[in-house]
C-alpha cells in the first residue's frame, strides 16, 4: 500500500524506544555521583598575606570521608608576616613559640568582630579557640589546640559542624598573638581541601585474556 512506509511504528518498538530513553537518562543523571568514587585529596594551608602554602595531608579518599587531624607550625606560617619567627642564638623562644594565641573564624563575620584588616577580631568574644588562659566561645567548622605546650606547632581537628562543610573553596581565620602592653600581630590563612578525580587505567581483561578457544 502507498502511505505504508509513513505509518506510525508498532506500539512493542515504541515502548522499548521509551524505555531505552529512560533507562540512558537515568543512567547518565547518576555518572560521576557515585559515593565511591575515590578522588587524590591535600588539605592545605595558605598565609592569605604572603602567598605561602604547605600540603598538611594528602590521599585516596571517597567524597566526605578525608577528616585527618592536621598540624602546622604557627612560626612556618608567619614566617614573612610577622618579625623574628626563626630561633637565634640569642633567642630561641621568638614569639610564636612562646606567646598565647587565639583564632578567630571568617565565614560568620559579624559587623562586631569586624572584616579581615582586623583580623576577624575586633573585640572580645569573637576568638573561637585559644593557646591562652580566658574562656573563648565554641562553634567553629575545627579545634585549634597546642601540640605540644611552649611550642608552635598547632593541630587542627574537624568537628561535626566542619565535616559538613564544603571545603573546596577555602575556609578562613584571623590569628593573633597575645601580647601585653604592645600590638598584637596577626594574618589570616586558610584551611582548603584540592581534589582530583583518580583515573583508572584501561587495559586488557584479565578474566578474558587467559580463555580457551571454543572446542
Amino acid at each position: 500500500m502507498e502511505g505504508s512506509t509513513h505509518s506510525k511504528p508498532p506500539k512493542a518498538k515504541t515502548l522499548t524506544l521509551l524505555l531505552l530513553t529512560i533507562l540512558w537518562t537515568r543512567g547518565g543523571a547518576s555518572l560521576g555521583a557515585s559515593p565511591h568514587q575515590v578522588y587524590n585529596m591535600s588539605w592545605i594551608i595558605t598565609n592569605l598575606e604572603t602567598g605561602w602554602s604547605q600540603v598538611l595531608a594528602n590521599g585516596k579518599h571517597a567524597e566526605g570521608t578525608s577528616w585527618p587531624p592536621l598540624t602546622f607550625d604557627l612560626c612556618q606560617l608567619a614566617k614573612d608576616s610577622w618579625e623574628h619567627t626563626e630561633r637565634t642564638p640569642h633567642n630561641s623562644y621568638p614569639p610564636c613559640r612562646h606567646s598565647d594565641w587565639y583564632t578567630c573564624p571568617g565565614g560568620k563575620r559579624t559587623q562586631e568582630c569586624g572584616g579581615p584588616e582586623t583580623f576577624y577580631c575586633t573585640k572580645w568574644g569573637c576568638e573561637t579557640y585559644t593557646r591562652g588562659w580566658w574562656e573563648t566561645k565554641k562553634g567553629d567548622l575545627v579545634v585549634f589546640s597546642p601540640e605540644t605546650p611552649g611550642e608552635s606547632r598547632i593541630t587542627v581537628e574537624f568537628t561535626d559542624q566542619g565535616k559538613s562543610t564544603d571545603w573546596k573553596v577555602g575556609c578562613r581565620w584571623g590569628i593573633q598573638l597575645y601580647t601585653p602592653g604592645q600590638t598584637n600581630p596577626g594574618l589570616l590563612f586558610s584551611l582548603q581541601l584540592v581534589r582530583d578525580r583518580v583515573r583508572q587505567e584501561i587495559g586488557p581483561n584479565p578474566v578474558l585474556v587467559d580463555q580457551k578457544p571454543p572446542s
